[in-house]
């Protein structure tokens, strides 16, 4: 059945390829029917008939699916060179704005730079075949980085689903559905259309990305690492596979030697990725092997030259004891908004108003804040954005130190309602501010999650959540996490010592 012989002119190569295809599906077409509403299961050809263009897609497909900062890059020239040989070639317009989204999602390109080189490709993509699954995809991602919250996510769902019965090999649409749904909080049918999805393509190495994190999401630890260790079996090039799969086993198994071995492939695969160093100089910190991640912290602020990012390097920097650095690397990061794969602002705020507060420079603070965010420093601002509300906390707690408890809580009582106040530590820093240190140390313990080194790191080095680290309920919760760990970190430090004492 495999063997058979195929003989024509080179000229019909595309013709050749989906008869051999077409052959190879019908000769398993009972296993590939076996599975629920799959019978309709079809393969497709590509719509160029230029050879020269359509190794240049072939090729482009391959850089992009390493998905580094180094080959994202080339598969975005290699797509472009294949559309400048033939403008109408489909597919590598798809996949071109396939790869500049994964750029931006990758941390190689900021967001404004994939929203300006993605949307003529949008437009051409919508202009040719609107209903296609990839323009749907194209211009929902478009518009989900654009601005989140104008997208009607209830209403994208029934068009996800019409796109993948009229294309039902599209796997990305199903991922976008799932991803679709998981925002809707429909953990089980986002899971669902996963599990679809790799029936229809067993080796699409991303499907098993997400299922990881819809497993992780519904408390199947052990399905989660599963699930990533069969990203980094498919595709054994992609960095962020083995990173999220190091993280995985850090904070899933207190594997911390599985980490490091993760993190380590996952840099040495991308070079110029500042973001793996820094995730090893920051769990290394948080395991207080301090001497061992200031090797990596170093590492990071040199690629980070090419790549921005500052605040991931302080994050680590002001753990090592140097909020004048930490400060400076923070604020760098606040005024120039660089984009990183954990693009937030929430914590590089926390960690340049602790860093400020050390310094005895709340003020400045202050006056940062106001610059950034015209009006943020003023009681009665109202944050419209959780970026707003992000910079409102630093402004209420570098301008809440040094006053009275009394002056404090007539602040908050007039500050506007915000859903975020009442997520995590807020809660915590809120009653620590207001000058209620019990009722901030209920609600640490509570807070303090069993088993993650995540909250020994905040509660003992970021302010305000470090004043409770000596009040004997906090420090016995976080005393119990570190003994429970120790284990772990001792063996990590014993195989680093080992590998520089090798050849």
């Amino acid at each position: 059945m495999w063997s058979n012989t195929y003989d024509s002119d080179l000229d019909d190569v595309f013709a050749i390829q989906d008869t051999i295809a077409s052959n190879v599906a019908i000769a398993i077409l009972a296993t590939v029917t076996a599975a629920p509403g799959l019978s309709d299961t079809r393969l497709t050809g590509v719509s160029t008939t230029n050879f020269e263009a359509y190794q240049k897609y072939l090729q482009g497909l391959g850089q992009a699916r390493i998905s580094s900062n180094i080959s994202l890059p080339k598969a975005e020239v290699l797509f472009r060179q294949a559309l400048a040989t033939d403008p109408d070639f489909f597919e590598a317009t798809a996949e071109l704005a396939n790869t500049i989204i994964d750029m931006e999602s990758n941390g190689t390109i900021p967001p404004q730079v994939a929203l300006d080189r993605l949307g003529p490709v949008r437009e051409k993509l919508l202009e040719e075949r609107p209903d296609d699954g990839m323009s749907i995809v194209t211009d929902a991602r478009f518009r989900l980085l654009l601005d989140p919250d104008s997208v009607d996510l209830e209403d994208l769902v029934p068009k996800l689903v019409a796109a993948i019965e009229s294309e039902p090999n599209e796997t990305r649409v199903y991922n976008l559905l799932a991803d679709v749904l998981r925002r809707l909080g429909r953990q089980e049918e986002s899971l669902e259309w996963i599990n679809r999805a790799i029936i229809v393509d067993p080796l699409d190495y991303a499907l098993y990305f997400d299922l990881a994190f819809r497993r992780n999401a519904l408390g199947d630890t052990q399905g989660y690492i599963e699930a990533l260790e069969r990203v980094t079996e498919i595709n054994p090039q992609w960095p962020s596979g083995h990173a999220r799969l190091g993280w995985a086993r850090f904070h899933g198994a207190n594997d911390y030697v599985g980490w490091y071995q993760a993190m380590r492939r996952a840099a040495a695969l991308d070079p110029l990725d500042h973001e793996m160093e820094v995730g090893l100089a920051q769990g290394l910190c948080k395991l207080g092997l301090y001497k061992e991640s200031s090797r990596h912290a170093a590492r990071a602020a040199v690629i980070n030259a090419a790549n921005g990012g500052e605040w991931l390097v302080s994050s680590v920097l002001s753990l090592l004891g140097d909020p004048a650095e930490s400060r400076i690397l923070t604020e760098s990061f606040l005024r120039r908004e660089l984009s990183t794969r954990q693009a937030a602002h929430a914590f590089p705020v926390i960690v340049y108003t602790s860093a400020s507060i050390k310094e005895g420079k709340a003020e400045e603070a202050l006056a940062v804040f106001e610059e950034l965010v015209p009006g943020v420093t003023a009681e009665d601002f109202t944050p419209t954005s959780d970026k707003e509300f992000n910079f409102q906390y630093g402004a209420t707690a570098a301008w809440a130190h040094g006053k009275k408890a009394s002056e404090i809580s007539a602040r908050f009582d007039a500050l506007a309602p915000y859903p975020l106040w009442e997520v995590a530590g807020y809660p915590v820093a809120r009653a620590i501010l207001r000058g209620d240190i019990d009722e901030a140390t209920r609600l640490a313990v509570e807070d303090i999650k069993p088993g993650s080194w995540y909250d020994t790191v905040f509660y003992k080095h970021l302010y305000p959540l470090d004043v409770l680290a000596q009040e004997p309920a906090v420090a016995a919760s976080l005393a119990a996490i570190e003994e429970a760990h120790l284990p772990g970190r001792d063996a990590l430090q014993a195989y680093i010592a080992a590998q520089e004492d090798g050849p």
